[in-house]
């Protein structure tokens, strides 16, 4: 784990990743995901103005390197307590996990990883509960030829559900339910409406989420 970060949240950054980081590795000790990926590079860019850079999610094939810069919500961080920034982290991170996904990369058990990443979460309460993110996407009803298991996974890879999570999701939806997915900030909360429409379902973006 590392930072491009505004000085001002610099060691509340470092105290959060001095609790995640040692147990992500003693999570990863023993463990083996194939030969598809080498090396994991993951930055988190936090400041007002996001640093003026844009978001890197790439993978170098010839070297099996992934490499992520992701935007993380300075003013949400910023006045968070210790457990809030450890999860505002946590979730960058499942994030990453979740593009890392999209890129079927070969001899990568991904699948795997991600659900060790979910229940070391879960074991330290790292997890965002929904609906207590900054921004909420309502997915609120479905139109005809609705791509049913693409969303499922839409929902995992973009959403950051546990595959379960999102398949009993899709189906409460189908149902006629109501689904409340957190996002860290706006620009994700678009991004996730935008694909969800675009395969069928009717969805809303809740700018200052209820919070029960």
């Amino acid at each position: 784990m590392s930072t491009e970060c505004w000085h001002e949240v610099a060691d509340a950054w470092r105290a959060a990743r001095a609790v995640i980081e040692p147990r992500v590795n003693d999570m990863l000790a023993g463990r083996r995901y194939g030969d598809g990926v080498a090396k994991w590079v993951y930055i988190s860019m936090i400041s007002p103005s996001g640093m003026g850079l844009p978001e890197r999610n790439r993978m170098d094939r010839k070297a099996r390197e992934l490499e992520f810069r992701l935007l993380v919500p300075y003013d949400l961080f910023a006045t968070s307590d210790a457990i809030g920034a450890q999860r505002i982290l946590v979730a960058s991170l499942r994030r990453s996990l979740g593009l890392a996904a999209n890129k079927r990369i070969p001899d990568f058990a991904i699948a795997d990883l991600r659900r060790d990443f979910d229940a070391l979460a879960t074991a330290h309460d790292w997890l965002l509960a929904a609906p207590c993110g900054p921004v909420v996407v309502e997915i609120r009803g479905w139109r005809n030829g609705l791509q049913k298991i693409k969303a499922t996974k839409l929902l995992v890879s973009e959403g950051g559900m546990t595959l379960r999570a999102a398949k009993d999701a899709t189906d409460h939806v189908l149902t006629g339910g109501t689904v409340r997915v957190p996002a860290l900030t706006m620009d994700d909360a678009v991004r996730l409406r935008d694909v969800l429409i675009a395969i069928g379902l009717e969805v809303h973006i809740e700018s200052t989420p209820h919070v029960a």
